[in-house]
C-alpha cells in the first residue's frame, strides 16, 4: 500500500492566511513547551523529551491540509500528550502556592469553549473564546513558572546565610 501526501488546490482566498496562521500557532505553542521545559528543574533527558515531542506534534499539525488530515491530527494529538502531560503535572505539583483563581478561570473558559464547540452551538463565539482560553492558560502557566523561579532564587539567597525556606501549603 502506497500513501501519498497530496495538497489539492483550494478555491478559498483565505486558505493561504489560514495556513500561515497555523504555522504561526504551531511555532508559538512549540516555543512555549521549549521555554517551559527550560524553566523547570527537570533532568536533561526529560527536558529533551518534552522539546522533541512538542516539535514533532507541531510538525504533524502543519500537514492537516493534506488528504491524510485525520491521521496527522490523531498522530499530533497522541504525540502532543507527552509535553502537555509533563507541563500539567509540573503545574499541578505546585498548585497550592500558585494562582489558583486564574487557573480555575482559565480551565473553566477552556471547558466552556470545548463544550460549545463539540455541541456545535454559538459558532460566532468560537474564535473569541478560543483565543481567550489560550491566552489565559498561557498567562497562568507563565505566572506559575515566574513565581517558581522567584521562590527558588529567594531560597538560594537565604541558604547562603544558613536560613532554610520551605514551601508551605
Amino acid at each position: 500500500m502506497q500513501t501519498q501526501i497530496v495538497c489539492e488546490p483550494i478555491d478559498n482566498d483565505g486558505a493561504i492566511f489560514a495556513l500561515i496562521a497555523l504555522i504561526n500557532i504551531s511555532i508559538v505553542i512549540n516555543s512555549f513547551f521549549i521555554w517551559f521545559a527550560n524553566q523547570t528543574n527537570w533532568s536533561k533527558p526529560k527536558k529533551l523529551l518534552v522539546k522533541i515531542t512538542s516539535a514533532i506534534a507541531a510538525i504533524f499539525t502543519l500537514f492537516i491540509f493534506t488528504d491524510l488530515h485525520d491521521e496527522f491530527i490523531l498522530t499530533a494529538s497522541i504525540i502532543g500528550i507527552i509535553p502537555i502531560s509533563f507541563t500539567a503535572i509540573e503545574t499541578l505539583k505546585n498548585w497550592s502556592i500558585f494562582k489558583p483563581i486564574l487557573g480555575l478561570i482559565s480551565f473553566s473558559i477552556l471547558t466552556f469553549y470545548n463544550t460549545i464547540f463539540y455541541l456545535n452551538i454559538w459558532e460566532v463565539s468560537w474564535p473569541i473564546l478560543q483565543k481567550m482560553s489560550i491566552l489565559l492558560c498561557l498567562t497562568w502557566v507563565n505566572l506559575i513558572i515566574r513565581d517558581s523561579k522567584k521562590l527558588h532564587k529567594i531560597q538560594l539567597l537565604f541558604q547562603g546565610f544558613g536560613i532554610t525556606i520551605k514551601k508551605t501549603l
